[in-house]
């Protein structure tokens, strides 16, 4: 793996440790500004090709079994969600709301 695509991986992966940082300490399932980076983050690596939507969703289920010890799936399953509003459930990513993973 080159330089680049290291450095990217090492800047995503503390991404989505903040993200998930934040959601586990303040139950926040959408904290808004790590959302952003995280969408930001995604979408280049995709648009450039830097690396496929699987491998993208490799690193997410590493870091969020760090953070939780549990992986994504496991967790949507156990961990109950407070109830959002209309406008709070619209912000959220289809692919998301409907649990399937990043695929282009």
């Amino acid at each position: 793996m080159n330089i680049e695509k290291r450095a990217y991986l090492d800047a995503f992966g503390a991404v989505l440790r903040r993200y998930y940082t934040v959601v586990k300490n303040t139950h926040n399932t959408e904290p808004e500004r790590e959302k952003g980076y995280l969408e930001g983050f995604t979408d280049a690596a995709l648009h450039l090709r830097l690396f496929t939507a699987q491998e993208l969703q490799a690193l997410i289920e590493k870091v969020h079994y760090e953070i939780f010890g549990m992986d994504v799936k496991e967790r949507t399953k156990k961990v109950p969600r407070r109830a959002l509003s209309k406008d709070e459930w619209r912000q959220i990513p289809t692919f998301i709301r409907q649990g399937k993973d990043l695929e282009i």
